[in-house]
Order: structure tokens, then sequence, then C-alpha cells
């Protein structure tokens, strides 16, 4: 069995024994194991002896009201799913409008309306137990908020129908507020192993050119792991070399980008930017604007350190041309602006980040939440205060305010 397999086995049996100890528990997991984390939860939902359906919310906790509200409307559209489901088999669940329908103004005391009455109903039906709410948030949490939350929920009453939980990420994070806790253990070492082993039979069962590559891959990916930069980037480099031989230019162009990170991490600049050029020029004849799009970012990058600001403008520029609309072509449009503003070129600066406002306003909230279109704004909002366009910064600093 894998290390990942049997983390998650420990963990679903650990937790089914802490859940019948008390009704809240904290889970804890290392920040770079809540993907994992999050998968062991959802196979502990689909157990076939499970009758706890599980809302599980991913919203960010920086703002406890926000995060109530997320999770009232995650859990509102998780019942109305299971309600579906349930009428297929026969089986009659109140409606979730009707269970939402509290005068309560609090977002933390609406939320717990619904969670309790959700609990009772699924009871009722004869064949769940009850509803497991469990926070697991997607970015870095604010302790205050997270505090918050766990004593808010420590506070609710205790009810057969009704499981709650929350994620840390050390083993004595809120242990003062709840300390019945289940945690995801994984050997990232037996992991790491495991993978590699997998990687070097399915090697040596490919074609001679393509295990090449391969072993020269797992090779990069094991001396990174062990901090071995310039280990990783000679088996990179090797890698490289032979997709390049092989023509396949695609997979060469995004080994050259890492090459150009791993290189400049090692302050050998001008590596780097050969790096980032082979990789735009393989990029651009294969027709993925994509990648040399990113390719064009971390020559930026590099150009940006080294105080090249009109070299850096114009890679940054040349990123954002060639990015798809995102995460990737706004911070590039905001650093263009922050090279032009340095370079005293205040129209250009402002042109940049109106762009990169102007793009964040036609991306649905979620992804524009995972941009840097608010640094882009606030640099923008200060160049219209200094230009006296009073209407304009009003405007933005409203959008700013509501996003």
């Amino acid at each position: 069995m894998d290390p990942l397999t049997r983390a998650a086995q420990r963990f679903s049996g650990t937790l089914a024994e802490r859940w019948r100890q008390a009704p809240l528990v904290r889970l804890v997991a290392a920040a770079h194991h809540r993907t994992h984390l999050v998968g062991s939860l959802r196979l502990f939902e689909w157990a076939p002896d499970n009758r706890w359906p599980l809302c599980l919310v991913e919203a960010a906790a920086d703002d406890l009201a926000v995060l109530a509200d997320a999770a009232r409307t995650q859990l509102l559209a998780d019942l109305a799913r299971l309600r579906q489901g349930l009428a297929d088999d026969g089986v009659a669940l109140a409606d979730p409008a009707v269970l939402a329908d509290d005068a309560a103004t609090d977002p933390l005391s609406r939320l717990r309306h619904l969670v309790l009455l959700a609990g009772e109903a699924l009871a009722r039906t004869g064949v769940l137990s009850g509803i497991t709410l469990v926070f697991v948030p997607g970015d870095p949490p604010v302790p205050k908020v997270m505090r918050r939350l766990a004593v808010a929920l420590a506070a609710w009453p205790s009810r057969a129908d009704v499981r709650l939980a929350f994620a840390v990420d050390e083993p004595a994070t809120l242990a003062d507020v709840v300390p019945v806790a289940a945690a995801f253990d994984l050997d990232d070492a037996a992991l790491h192993d495991y993978c590699q082993q997998q990687g070097e039979r399915q090697a040596a069962a490919a074609p001679p050119a393509e295990a090449a590559v391969r072993r020269q891959l797992l090779a990069a990916a094991d001396a990174a792991r062990r901090q071995d930069l310039a280990g990783a980037r000679r088996a990179y480099q090797a890698a490289c070399t032979e997709l390049e031989s092989q023509r396949r230019t695609t997979e060469a162009a995004v080994v050259h980008i890492t090459l150009g990170g791993l290189a400049f991490g090692l302050q050998d600049d001008r590596a780097a930017l050969d790096h980032f050029e082979r990789a735009v020029a393989h990029g651009t004849t294969v027709g993925q604007p994509a990648i040399a799009g990113q390719a064009h970012l971390g020559a930026a990058g590099v150009l940006f350190t080294r105080k090249d600001l009109a070299s850096a403008a114009l890679r940054y520029e040349l990123a954002a041309r060639d990015a798809a609309p995102g995460p990737l072509r706004i911070e590039a449009l905001r650093m263009a602006g922050t090279c032009h503003l340095q370079l005293g070129d205040r129209t250009a600066a402002a042109d940049a980040w109106q762009a990169a406002v102007t793009d964040a306003g036609a991306l649905p909230a979620e992804a524009r939440v995972q941009t840097t279109w608010k640094q882009a704004g606030e640099a923008l909002l200060a160049q219209l205060q200094r230009s006296g366009q009073a209407a304009q910064a009003a405007h933005l600093r409203a959008l700013l305010q509501a996003d």
C-alpha cells in the first residue's frame, strides 16, 4: 500500500473515533498536505458505511462573517443536491430554502441555525445520521479569525446529529479551545521514495529515448527535494538536451523555464536570461503563447532585480501580451506599471495598472481573488489622486472596497 493511502486510512479511523468522543474536532495537517486532507475527507464521506453527508468549506478565513456566509451558501447548495439524490431513491428531505428561513442577521447565527436544522432533517430521514460541517481554509488563515471560529463552534449546542471540524497546521494550535484532534500524518520522504520507485518502473518500461528523459527528470526532482539546486540544474539540463534532440519542443520549453528559475536562484543571471529566451523561442515556434508569456515574465523578474527597468518593462508587457486573461497577465501588467513609475513615466504606469484593473473586472470573483489586481488598483488610485482625478479615484476606491 502506498504511503498516501496508508495515511488516509489511519486518519479516517482516528477521525471516526474522535467524533465518537466529541462533536467538534480539530484536524491537524501541515499546510502542504491540505489537498491530501481534503481528499481523505472525501474518501471518509464516500465510505459505504458512512451516513454523514459532508459539507466542506474551503473559503478563505480572513473575515469571519464572510466565511460564515460562504459556509452557509455551500451548505445550501450541498443540501439541494442531496435532496435531489434522496428523492431519486424515494426518500423525502425538507427543502433547503425552508430550512434557511431565519430572521437572524448575524452571519454566524444564520449558519448555526441552518446547520442545526439540517442535522435534524437529515436524521429524520431514517437513512442518514446527520450533517458534517468541516472548515479547511484554502488560503493561509488569519489566526484571530480561526480562533473566533473555534470559540463560536465550541459554543454551539452539542447535538447527536451534527459533526463539526476545522483544520489547523500545528498540533498545539487552538488546543486550548478544542482539545480533541485528529492528525493527518503523511511521511513526505516515504511518499517521495514511493513516487520515485514508481517513476523508475515506468521509465524502465518506456522506450529508450523516453526512459532517458524520465530518469533525468526524476533525478532533478530528487535533487530539488534535497535542496541540491546545482544537482537539479544539471539533471534538468540533461533532460532538456535530450528533449531538444528528440524535437519535443513544447516540453523542452517548459524545462527551460524551470532551468531559468534555478539559474536565477543560483545567482547566474546570464544563464537564467538565456534559458528564458530559449523558452520564448520554443513557445513561439510551437504556437504556445502561454509558454512564451511565462518565460517573458521570468526574464522580466531577472531584469527587474538588475535594475534594468526599461528592459524589464518591455518584458512584462510582452508577458501580458502573450498570457491568457488571469493572474499571470494581471501581475505582468502590475509590474510593467511599477517599472514605468520608477522610470518616471506616470502615464504609462497608470495605463498598465488600468489594464490590470479592467482585466480583473472581467474575471469571476473567485478567480479575481487569486490575482494581484488590488495592488495594481491601489497603485492606480494613488496616481489618480495625485493627478486630481477625483471622480475616477472615487469610483476605483469603491471597487477596491467592494471586492
